[in-house]
C-alpha cells in the first residue's frame, strides 16, 4: 500500500512540475495569474528577489496549497522580506508531500536597487528530498534576478534558476534543470495590470504565461491567468485591509482537476 501511494505521489508530482530543485512561483497571487513570478510581494524572496528593495515595509507571507484535491499533495510556504533603504533581504521555508515522499527547503536572498529603475537580486536554496525506505538527498541551488522599470507603466524582469546545473546526487551526473524566465508587467490603468512571462526549462519547449489583475476597488482584486504547458487556466481573488492581505487561487488542469491555494500576508510597521 505504501509503494502504491508513493507511485501515485510521484506521478502527480511530475504533473505539478514541483520536482526537487525545480523553480515554480509561490503564492496564491502568482497562481491566479498563471504562475507569474515577477510580482512585488512578500513571496518575492523566492519568486523574484530583485523586487524586494521596492517594497515599502517588512512583511511575512504564508501559503497553503493543495494539488488536485489529493490529501497527500499539500504544500506550505512561509516567506519574509525586510527592505532596508536600497537593499532587500528575504528568507523562507517550504514543505511538500507526506511521510512517504517529502521535499523541504530553506531559501534566502539579497537584492540591491541601484536606483528607482534598476535592481539586482541573488538567492540560494538548500533542498532536502526524502523517500520512505530509500533514504534522502540534499542539494544547494542558486538563482539570479534582474528587474528594470522602463517607466511608470512598464517593468521588465529576468530570472535564471540553477545556472550552475547542480547535481541531483553525489554518485551520478544527473543534474537539476536550469530555468530561464523573462517577463513584462504592463500597468494598463489604475485598475488593471497585465502580465506576460516566457519560461524555458533546458530542452523543454518554452512555456507562455499570461495574467490580468483587475481591482474594481482599492481593497479588492480579481485575477485570471493562463499557462500554455499542460495547459492550465487559473482564477483568483485578493482582499486587502490595512496591514493584512488574503489571496485565493484555483488552477484548473483539463485532466487532473482543480488545485487551490490560500495566502495570508501581514505587513509589519506603520
Amino acid at each position: 500500500m505504501k509503494t502504491h501511494t508513493l507511485v501515485v505521489l510521484l506521478v502527480l508530482k511530475g504533473a505539478t512540475l514541483k520536482a526537487i530543485g525545480y523553480f515554480s512561483a509561490v503564492g496564491a497571487e502568482s497562481a491566479a495569474l498563471g504562475g507569474i513570478s515577477l510580482l512585488p510581494n512578500y513571496h518575492s524572496s523566492s519568486n523574484h528577489s530583485a523586487l524586494m528593495p521596492w517594497l515599502e515595509k517588512p512583511g511575512v507571507a504564508f501559503t497553503a496549497a493543495n494539488y488536485y484535491g489529493v490529501r497527500n499533495l499539500n504544500q506550505i510556504n512561509a516567506s519574509a522580506v525586510i527592505p532596508i533603504k536600497t537593499f532587500g533581504y528575504g528568507f523562507g521555508f517550504f514543505n511538500y508531500g507526506n511521510s512517504n515522499y517529502t521535499e523541504q527547503g530553506l531559501h534566502f536572498s539579497v537584492a540591491h536597487a541601484f536606483n528607482k529603475r534598476f535592481s539586482l537580486g541573488l538567492g540560494g536554496q538548500y533542498n532536502v528530498f526524502k523517500i520512505a525506505n530509500y533514504g534522502h538527498q540534499n542539494n544547494f541551488v542558486v538563482d539570479a534576478n534582474i528587474a528594470a522599470k522602463v517607466n511608470e507603466k512598464i517593468m521588465l524582469a529576468f530570472k535564471v534558476f540553477n545556472p550552475t546545473r547542480t547535481k541531483l546526487n553525489s554518485y551520478s551526473d544527473e543534474r537539476l534543470q536550469t530555468v530561464y524566465s523573462a517577463g513584462l508587467h504592463y500597468k494598463v490603468n489604475a485598475q488593471v495590470k497585465s502580465y506576460l512571462q516566457i519560461e524555458k526549462v533546458n530542452a523543454f519547449q518554452p512555456n507562455l504565461k499570461l495574467g490580468i489583475d483587475y481591482a474594481p476597488k482599492e481593497y479588492v482584486h480579481l485575477r485570471l491567468g493562463f499557462s500554455r504547458i499542460q495547459p492550465q487556466f487559473s482564477i483568483g481573488a485578493g482582499f486587502n485591509h490595512k496591514k493584512i492581505k488574503i489571496d485565493f487561487a484555483s488552477t484548473i488542469h483539463p485532466m487532473l482537476g482543480i488545485s487551490s491555494q490560500t495566502t495570508f500576508v501581514y505587513a509589519i510597521g506603520k
